[in-house]
């Protein structure tokens, strides 16, 4: 059994390690809101809107394209939007109904389905301006699916070092809150969603960047 003592000595060693994380982030800023800087005239400074077309793996950051708009969202190609109607030699089949909106996502077609039997994710991506550098987070994120079948990955890097990766299952709110380390200028931060497998439908989501000193 633990002694009265080793107990408060714990306690108070855990309030002083939760003091002095509170004291780094205290002065932290908000850089990047994805809902809030949504932007249909063109990505606001920092962001971009991508995808990995055919035959990119999502390792292969520098292949990654970026989507155009399309009325109130982004798409693989604005001459060829997300359509029930299948077009004939469409230049981007896999990313058919792949879209980027203010609050969700749709992603493209799995592996299952994609002609080149790759995932297919949206991605967005932040990159770090003068004045904001710092340790950076993932603060007030959400996701929601909206179909109970199926699953989604979810993958959070810096620059090509993955922070980490996860399988979205179910209709219930989640969260992905997480540290992302040292952040300097020009480090970009990615958050790719992509089907698993399977195509699976649109995905609710928001989240921020902050960093502190």
């Amino acid at each position: 059994m633990i002694s009265s003592k080793v107990r408060l000595t714990k306690l108070a060693v855990a309030c002083l390690l939760c003091g002095l994380f509170a004291t780094q982030f205290l002065s932290a800023k908000v850089i990047a809101d994805y809902g809030a800087d949504f932007n249909l005239k063109g990505p606001k400074l920092g962001w971009a809107y991508r995808w990995n077309p055919e035959n990119v793996d999502i390792l292969q950051q520098d292949k990654f394209k970026d989507l155009e708009v399309v009325k109130n969202f982004y798409s693989v190609d604005a001459d060829n939007p997300p359509s029930r109607k299948k077009i004939k030699d469409a230049p981007h089949p896999d990313g058919r109904w792949l879209t980027a909106k203010r609050n969700s996502i749709s992603c493209g077609y799995g592996s299952v389905e994609s002609q080149d039997k790759l995932n297919h994710f949206v991605i967005l991506s932040y990159t770090v301006q003068p004045g904001e550098a710092g340790t950076g987070r993932i603060i007030n994120s959400e996701i929601l699916r909206n179909n109970e079948t199926g699953s989604h990955e979810i993958r959070i890097s810096v620059n090509d070092r993955v922070i980490g990766t996860d399988i979205l299952k179910g209709m219930e709110k989640q969260a992905f809150n997480v540290e992302l380390g040292k952040l300097e200028v020009g480090d970009t931060v990615y958050l790719a969603l992509g089907p698993n497998g399977d195509r699976s439908g649109t995905v609710k989501v928001a989240y921020q960047i902050d960093t502190g000193q």
